[in-house]
């Protein structure tokens, strides 16, 4: 995404400037995947989270793999794709979890074993489970389920802060590929409620170069499957066609018009970042004009502290 320039919480007005290239911003608003600083948001393993049955012993990564497989049904149609991954790892997810808590399972024989116990003969059964996720994308399952087993998704955060390159696309997102890849990964953490892949995802989607007409196709997405109130991912967006609005009044774009159209909030959000820039810069006109003395209406602003859940 493009470096935005316009901030709704500082004093600083807007100026007219020329049109620039997008490229990642080195300055974007972002909220990084862990505490410590690390690049690497952490997954259970990761984490070494302990066992809820047993809180004072380390969950080992052998503990997990001992748990059952759950089938998950990924998609519809032709795109409709069969998927397996163990129990305990996908109950770090409480939405999840709370799925399986809801699915007793299927007993199911184990192959052709019995086993004798004294003159009783008992049938060895195994329980198994499924979950469909028919209107989830196959791909941000996926990386949901990368992310569980190893800490990452692909592309992974290089050591320069950089995303290493994914050969299967340009390196510039002129279609909006690449950010609706960490997009839809973002808004699948946050219906999992897992807060530290939500993190790793929003951090990546500012390192992507990127175009207008990818802007376009991703702020679609953005307005079309979160919340009004998640201003974490909104506020990039709106600040990106904030700062082209100087270049837009001259040379109207039909795409920025439909969309528009198609999302009113998304025209509001716009226009009240650019109104907001205007009225602080005359602000500072007419403070300066004062002798520098503050006047005493202060206008409210959109808060910019977001909970991530």
């Amino acid at each position: 995404m493009a470096d935005p320039v316009v901030e709704i919480a500082d004093d600083v007005a807007q100026e007219e400037t020329p049109d620039v290239e997008m490229t990642a911003p080195n300055n974007a608003e972002l909220i990084e995947p862990t505490k410590n600083g690390s690049n690497t948001a952490q997954s259970p393993i990761a984490s070494e989270r302990k066992s809820p049955a047993a809180a004072d012993v380390r969950m080992s990564f052998t503990d997990y793999l001992k748990s059952p497989l759950v089938k998950l049904s990924v998609g519809s149609g032709l795109a409709r794709t069969e998927l397996t991954a163990h129990k305990a790892l996908l109950e770090q997810s409480p939405y999840v979890a709370s799925l399986l808590g809801d699915n007793p399972g299927v007993c199911v024989r184990e192959g052709s074993s019995i086993l004798f116990v004294s003159i009783t003969e008992t049938l060895m059964y195994k329980k198994t489970y499924s979950l469909d996720f028919e209107s989830e994308d196959v791909d941000a399952v996926g990386s949901f389920l990368e992310w569980l087993y190893t800490g990452e998704y692909f592309p992974k955060k290089l050591d320069t802060g950089e995303l290493e390159q994914d050969d299967a696309l340009p390196s510039r997102d002129d279609s909006g590929e690449h950010l609706l890849k960490h997009a839809r990964v973002y808004t699948i953490a946050h219906k999992f409620k897992v807060p530290d892949l939500q993190r790793l995802a929003h951090s990546k989607i500012h390192r992507i170069d990127s175009t207008a007409k990818a802007e376009i196709q991703y702020a679609r997405f953005v307005y079309s499957t979160t919340s009004s109130d998640d201003w974490t991912i909104r506020k990039p967006i709106v600040q990106f066609w904030a700062h082209r609005s100087h270049v837009l009044r001259h040379e109207p774009d039909i795409d920025f018009k439909r969309i528009c159209l198609d999302y009113p909030q998304f025209g509001f959000d716009v226009l009240s970042l650019v109104l907001d820039g205007k009225e602080k810069g005359k602000d500072k006109d007419s403070n300066a004009g004062a002798g520098g003395e503050r006047s005493a209406r202060k206008r409210q602003r959109m808060s910019a502290s977001v909970q991530m859940l």
